[in-house]
């Protein structure tokens, strides 16, 4: 948080995690972390849709290396998706993030900083749409989708981690939400 607050080209990013508390969370969790940002030549606030989805978008819980980036790795970010990360082979050291190329990498005290070309593109599901939606607007329509919400241990997604005392499988679980309004569209 000092390293970007005092470096004026990243001022759009660091504008972007104060409206939407990223940094007060990071303050107040005091972990390790990954940042990830454009300065602001390359910081379009058009192009984002919800403010609080991208921004959590481009922090992860895990200070990340750049010695520990493999190609095909998943990074999860706070926004609950996974960035992928591609090593490009014919430009030698050269790694993409979800198609955003990596320019600069700064350690600091508490993690690392990469700086990229371009924001991170994180497709954004239509369950997080709707949960995203302004309550004031649209809180009738909102409140009756999510109420048909059920979650559901998606054991194939799921990575088994160990056997409790019991005798059962212990899992590092994944679940999915179902919704009969979503299931009845396809």
């Amino acid at each position: 948080i000092e390293y970007l607050k005092a470096n004026p080209q990243y001022s759009s990013m660091v504008g972007l995690f104060e409206s939407t508390d990223v940094f007060s969370k990071m303050d107040s969790l005091g972990l390790k972390y990954t940042v990830f940002v454009v300065s602001n030549d390359n910081f379009y606030d058009a192009q984002i849709t919800n403010k609080n989805f991208a921004a959590t978008g481009h922090i992860s819980s895990a200070s990340l290396s750049p010695s520990t980036l493999k190609d095909g790795q998943r990074i999860v970010v706070w926004n609950e998706k996974y960035v992928n990360v591609e090593k490009l082979l014919e430009s030698g050291d050269q790694i993409s993030l979800n198609g955003s190329y990596i320019k600069k990498i700064i350690k600091t005290e508490n993690g690392y900083v990469y700086e990229l070309n371009s924001l991170i593109n994180i497709a954004q599901s239509l369950l997080q749409l709707i949960e995203g939606l302004n309550e004031d607007q649209y809180s009738i329509f909102k409140n009756m989708i999510l109420s048909k919400n059920v979650k559901v241990f998606d054991k194939a997604n799921s990575t088994p981690i160990g056997v409790d005392n019991a005798g059962n499988t212990v899992y590092d679980s994944a679940f999915v939400v179902r919704n009969p309004y979503f299931l009845a569209r396809g």
